[in-house]
C-alpha cells in the first residue's frame, strides 16, 4: 500500500480505526446452585465407584449389602440411560444399547443383562426388602445373598403373605409385560377383531374414569 507523505515528505500516520463489540449480557451467576450441583455430581459419582468397586470384588465379598451398592449405581445408569434415549420405559434397542455404554464407561461392562436387572429390581424395592430380612434369621440372611435369590424369596413372601400390593416395581414390570404381550397378541388379529379389541381398552379407560 502507498503511504501517504505530507510537505514534509514525512509519513502520515492515520489513527486506528475503532471496532466496536456488541455488548455481552450475561445472566448473573446463582453461587448456591452451582455449589448444589457440584455437590451432587460428586454424590452421584461416588454412588458409581462404590458400586463398581462391589462388583469387582463380588466374588471375594459375596453380600446383599454389596449387591445393593451395585444395584443403586445401576440405577443411576439407568436413570441416564432412560434420559438419554428419551424414553420412559426401561426396554428397547435404543435404552439397551445406551444402558450397556453406560456399563462399559463405568465398570460393569462384564456384567450381563439377565445379573443387571436383578442387581436393579434388589434395590428398587430395597426399603421392602430390608423390612423383611431382618425378620430372617441371621442364617438365612447370609445365605441369601445373591439378588435373585434375595429377590425371589421376598416376593415369595410377599405373595405367601397376601402382601403383593407392597411391590409397585414388581407390579409395574408386570404390566408392562402384560402389555407388550397384548400389543403382539392383537397384532396378529384380524382387522375387523383388531378395531374391536381397541374399542374395548377405550371403553375400558372410560369406565375406570367414571368410576
Amino acid at each position: 500500500m502507498a503511504r501517504q507523505l505530507n510537505s514534509f515528505a514525512q509519513e502520515i500516520k492515520r489513527p486506528a480505526p475503532i471496532v466496536t463489540l456488541p455488548a455481552l449480557v450475561l445472566p448473573d451467576l446463582d453461587i448456591e446452585l452451582e455449589a448444589k450441583e457440584a455437590a451432587q455430581r460428586v454424590a452421584t459419582n461416588r454412588i458409581i465407584r462404590q458400586g463398581r468397586d462391589c462388583w469387582e470384588q463380588i466374588n471375594k465379598s459375596n453380600s446383599c449389602e454389596a449387591w445393593m451398592s451395585i444395584g443403586r449405581a445401576l440405577c443411576v445408569g439407568k436413570a441416564w440411560a432412560l434420559h438419554a434415549a428419551n424414553t420412559n420405559r426401561a426396554w428397547g434397542s435404543t435404552y439397551s444399547r445406551l444402558f450397556g455404554q453406560w456399563m462399559a464407561k463405568h465398570g460393569f461392562g462384564t456384567m450381563n443383562k439377565h445379573t443387571r436387572t436383578w442387581a436393579i429390581a434388589l434395590y428398587e424395592n430395597a426399603a421392602e426388602i430390608e423390612r423383611w430380612r431382618s425378620g430372617l434369621s441371621e442364617k438365612e440372611r447370609r445365605r441369601l445373598r445373591d439378588p435373585q435369590s434375595v429377590v425371589r424369596r421376598w416376593r415369595q413372601s410377599c405373595m405367601a403373605h397376601g402382601d403383593g400390593h407392597r411391590c409397585p416395581a414388581d407390579l409395574k414390570r408386570y404390566a408392562v409385560t402384560a402389555w407388550k404381550r397384548f400389543l403382539i397378541y392383537v397384532a396378529a388379529l384380524p382387522p375387523a377383531d383388531q378395531v374391536a379389541m381397541w374399542s374395548m381398552v377405550s371403553q375400558a379407560r372410560v369406565t375406570d374414569a367414571a368410576a
